[in-house]
């Protein structure tokens, strides 16, 4: 009975993926959101939020957006995911690619809802404790510093 919401900026596979999915029997429980300016209006309606990148994330704010609503997590282990996201406490991590794993995470928090509230609880703590503007901040400037310096 799940519906998911799609906001995507760009998909790998695009050309492939969209009319795929439009044939799927299941593409009446997906609404195609695309891109949009404020996607937190859309993001806040959601009980968990899913990051399946396959690429490297430079920076996943979609993730500390995520844990600002007080979502569990489903995100693969690629890039800054593992950072922010703690396996098993605020969401889960799986590997890029692995849809069934993605599958199983979703429904085993859809399933088990005072779960997902917890590890929603647990992210938007994370959230207000390691990743204040003062602590980014701090952590740019220690990573320049580390790459200017000379040994």
């Amino acid at each position: 009975e799940a519906r998911f919401l799609l906001l995507y900026r760009d998909i790998e596979g695009e050309d492939e993926f969209l009319p795929m999915l439009r044939k799927s029997p299941l593409r009446d429980r997906f609404l195609l959101a695309g891109p949009r300016e404020n996607p937190a209006d859309l993001m806040q309606l959601c009980e968990v939020g899913v990051i399946p990148s396959v690429g490297s994330e430079a920076h996943c704010r979609v993730a500390l957006e995520w844990m600002d609503l007080s979502a569990p997590v489903v995100g693969s282990r690629v890039g800054v995911i593992p950072e922010i996201v703690v396996h098993g406490e605020t969401g889960f991590l799986v590997q890029p690619r692995y849809s069934e794993t993605i599958a199983d995470c979703i429904l085993q928090l859809l399933q088990r809802p005072e779960r997902a509230r917890l590890m929603g609880q647990a992210g938007k703590k994370r959230l207000l404790e390691r990743f204040t503007e003062d602590e980014m901040v701090e952590g740019c400037l220690a990573n320049f510093k580390a790459a200017t310096s000379c040994s």
